[in-house]
């Protein structure tokens, strides 16, 4: 009978790494895979905590989208009280009580705009910073 040659045992790819005792030795298999783990999870980590940012980001837009909504709510409903106060004062024909009614809301519809502003200021800040 011909001789069975016995298989030489395969061994896991091993890399070169330093250590305090020897300045090269081979990395054993566990701590290679020990060392992608820890790699891998730190790449997790990273995009886990990105993905928070974005959610964080995109939920303060959206409040903000909907406090620009209720501003402009807003707004619509003090021209609305401004024609009907103002409509008196046209009939009238007194220019003085039409400047200063249509003053007293214009600065109300200013301030509201104002915020708008600032709001819409702040999603292009969110926009930028995503």
């Amino acid at each position: 009978m011909a001789e069975m040659e016995a298989s030489p045992e395969i061994e896991p790819p091993v890399a070169e790494v330093a250590s305090p005792t020897s300045p090269r030795r081979r990395a054993s298999y566990s701590e290679q895979v020990t060392e992608e783990t820890r790699r891998l999870s730190i790449g997790f980590k990273a995009g886990f905590q990105q993905g928070i940012k974005v959610i964080k980001k995109s939920g303060e837009k959206g409040k903000l989208q909907g406090e620009i909504m209720q501003l402009q709510g807003k707004i619509k409903d003090v021209k609305k009280a401004m024609g009907a106060t103002i409509y008196d004062a046209l009939l009238a024909g007194d220019q003085n009580l039409i400047d200063s009614v249509f003053g007293g809301y214009k600065a109300q519809v200013d301030e509201l705009e104002g915020k708008i502003t600032a709001k819409s200021t702040r999603m292009a800040e969110i926009d930028a910073d995503v």
